[in-house]
């Protein structure tokens, strides 16, 4: 039987629920590196009126507390409605090294303190190595081992030409936009992003790189130029038309490193529609690719579809975004991680299973020539980033 206690305590959750904080911080803390020595921190406020700020200082109680400068000439005194403000903090790395000169560091932190009208808040800053934990390495060892050893048992059926980029396209790709050691609260993308650089958690790759995609434009050429009195021509033209369509797609995002070109395409900005004619050559591009993998046999077929959808959600769908997450920001971190992770693994399989069922065609490399010439043709006229 539902008593007064039940409907009190059913109030006040909904209480708590509905009464979201009007100030927050993006992000909830600060994690500076030895080469992330100035950060920005963003003051959004929700509220409907303006809201005065005061008293902006680092805690002395903090050992570590004059290693953090506020570099603002002039501090915000207030907060418009519906507005937001920026800082910029810097971490002097002479206080943290190990002994003068040297490119060792231990890690502190300090806190940035500030009152929103007559209520205090209180901002973490962090200083690490962005070095990942050693059994997070030895994990990324060992996936990165399997999927060699993958690329040996298969190569009397998959030509390594084949296998290889397949096994780069997923090493390289993010199943998430970070992991952050705090799982049990929700975390903005300005978090997200920070944990994905490994500044306070991890990126979820197994081979992290700035120059992922670099790395696979490089593999593909390598993989086709040397061979090309030994394979066919139009094995050799969807090889070299691949190659063409990443290198429009790294012009317009204006990167090679997956994890940004993910944190980009946050909140349902994906290429596929901010970008239609690269995401168009890529996906063509593709579809040569698996066809003339399927020349070899339809194992090796599925094995290149794999790797290209791989590539695909990462440049053009998004990676692990996924609408639930972005209109339920509210999500702890770890139920994101894992709808992330969930995501991923859907849109791989249904763009594998589109490459292995759509047939490629005919006059595929023309098609793709005249997409990349389009995208060069808008991003000249209106610059990357731009929404036709």
């Amino acid at each position: 039987m539902i008593g007064p206690h039940h409907l009190t305590l059913a109030l006040a959750l909904l209480v708590s629920c509905g009464a979201a904080p009007e100030l927050h911080s993006e992000p909830r803390a600060l994690h500076f590196s030895p080469t992330r020595r100035e950060l920005p921190l963003r003051l959004v406020h929700r509220g409907d009126q303006p809201l005065p700020l005061s008293r902006i200082r680092l805690d002395h109680r903090d050992p570590d507390w004059s290693a953090f400068t506020v570099v603002d000439p002039a501090l915000p005194r207030q907060i418009e409605a519906n507005g937001e403000v920026s800082l910029r903090l810097r971490v002097d790395l002479d206080h943290f090294a190990t002994h003068r000169g040297g490119h060792e560091y231990r890690s502190g932190g300090a806190t940035l303190t500030f009152n929103a009208d007559t209520t205090l808040h209180r901002i973490a800053l962090h200083f690490a190595d962005e070095a990942a934990p050693t059994g997070l390495r030895w994990l990324r060892l060992g996936l990165l081992a399997a999927l060699a050893a993958g690329v040996f048992a298969l190569r009397r059926r998959v030509p390594w030409t084949i296998a290889l980029p397949a096994a780069l396209a997923l090493a390289i790709a993010p199943l998430a936009s970070g992991l952050c050691w705090t799982l049990g609260i929700p975390l903005g993308p300005a978090d997200l992003q920070q944990c994905g650089e490994g500044r306070g958690g991890a990126p979820l790759q197994m081979l992290p790189d700035a120059d992922g995609l670099g790395l696979l434009l490089a593999l593909l050429l390598f993989t086709a130029i040397p061979g090309a009195d030994r394979i066919s021509a139009a094995a050799l033209w969807s090889r070299l038309t691949l190659a063409l369509a990443i290198l429009a797609a790294v012009l317009t995002t204006g990167s090679l490193d997956p994890q940004v070109i993910v944190a980009a395409q946050t909140g349902l900005h994906w290429g596929l529609w901010v970008q239609p004619f690269a995401a168009a050559a890529l996906a063509l591009a593709a579809l040569a690719e698996v066809a003339a993998a399927r020349a070899h046999s339809p194992f090796a077929a599925r094995v290149a579809a794999l790797g290209l959808a791989a590539l695909l959600t990462t440049v053009c769908l998004g990676g692990a975004d996924l609408p639930l997450t972005t209109a339920a920001p509210g999500l702890p971190h770890i139920a994101a991680v894992g709808l992330g992770v969930a995501a991923w693994v859907a849109k791989v399989a249904a763009t594998c299973w589109f490459l292995l069922r759509v047939e490629s065609p005919r006059r595929a490399v023309y098609l793709v020539l005249a997409l990349v010439l389009a995208t060069l043709m808008w991003n000249l006229a209106l610059g990357p980033h731009e929404t036709p």
